[in-house]
């Protein structure tokens, strides 16, 4: 690996300090310079809990400690807008995925929790970073939470696919929309040969139904010869990688959990919601599709002294109808995406 030095020798005489993106709007917006614990620990420059920046790592990369300064607790006052003694500027979560885990709906616990969108996080919270070989080799990350606890998760791919295929098919003419599309899935029959949503051919914009196409026929079945069949290969797909993610965190943490709890935009398609819980095997419970910005709300209401700390659950329960989904018979659990065998 280039080490930043290697790469830009004169950076080093250039550079005051480095602020991560939401601590430099911040600091735009008033606050003073700061580091969000969230973020730094998401960086990978941090100690694991992201409460101290990992010397041996800064040095490795070539990256001047002094770049950076004391990391901050999340859900804090960092300044103010413009100097005004009236108008906060509230580190309240300072990372996405921080966020949306704030603005899980009640539910029971141990739970697992799904930020679903065009990429998808699913992990678990603990309170303490996770640390051994097995962890590391399976791909997983601990990062914090807004309330200063660990999502120990793992990155998966969501429904870019998808949304790579209407792209594709409005090139070739082919009108297809979210509700007609998932309707056609719904008709189609569940799938028996599965592709791996996480395989590099995946990750690039491009002819995607071409490729799943491609995919499946390289697994031996018989490729999908409309929209709604594409559909349903990419859904069965990923409610197949979740479960064996879900799967595979209990086995990391050794816990079973008992349900999941799915936020994002992604939690509008019912299909992939119901497909998911019947691959899990647990109830899949439906919170805002907006969650990072409702997460954000709740750290910020939580700072300014306008809810408890633990009224987070209530405050959604009273806000939004939770959607539950329950596991239906399914042969879904019977296939596995060959990257998550390996990892596990």
């Amino acid at each position: 690996m280039a080490t930043l030095h290697e790469l830009d020798p004169a950076t080093r005489d250039e550079v005051g300090r480095v602020l991560m993106v939401p601590d430099y709007v911040a600091h735009r917006l008033g606050a003073a310079p700061g580091w969000s614990q969230a973020i730094c620990s998401t960086s990978g420059l941090a100690e694991p809990g992201g409460q101290r920046w990992a010397g041996d790592v800064l040095h490795g990369l070539g990256i001047p400690a002094e770049w950076f300064g004391e990391i901050t607790p999340e859900r804090t006052v960092a300044g103010h807008l413009a100097d005004s003694p009236t108008v906060p500027v509230i580190r309240a979560g300072s990372h996405d995925t921080a966020c949306a885990v704030h603005a899980l709906p009640s539910s029971p616990h141990p739970r697992a929790f799904l930020s679903s969108g065009s990429w998808s996080l699913l992990g678990i919270e603990t309170d303490q970073p996770v640390l051994d070989d097995a962890v590391r080799e399976a791909g997983l990350t601990n990062e914090v939470r807004t309330d200063g606890g660990i999502r120990l998760l793992r990155n998966l791919t969501g429904l870019w696919i998808l949304q790579e295929c209407t792209r594709q098919w409005a090139r070739e003419g082919i009108a297809t929309t979210w509700p007609e599309l998932t309707h056609a899935a719904a008709s189609a029959p569940s799938s028996t040969t599965l592709i791996d949503p996480d395989d590099d051919v995946f990750q690039a914009p491009g002819d995607m139904p071409a490729r799943v196409c491609d995919a499946v026929r390289r697994a031996g079945g018989r490729p999908p010869e409309s929209p709604g069949e594409t559909a349903r290969v990419v859904l069965d797909s990923l409610a197949v990688s979740y479960a064996r993610t879900t799967e595979l965190l209990g086995r990391m943490t050794g816990t079973t959990p008992s349900c999941v709890v799915a936020v994002g935009g992604g939690t509008r398609n019912d299909l992939l919601n119901q497909l998911t819980a019947n691959a899990c095997g647990v109830p899949v419970a439906v919170g805002p599709a907006e969650a990072t910005s409702v997460g954000s709300l709740l750290a910020q209401l939580e700072v300014l002294g306008e809810i408890g700390p633990d009224d987070r659950g209530a405050v959604l329960d009273a806000s939004l109808d939770v959607r539950w989904f329950e596991p239906r018979p399914s042969d879904l659990r019977e296939f596995s995406p060959p990257s998550l065998e390996r990892s596990s």
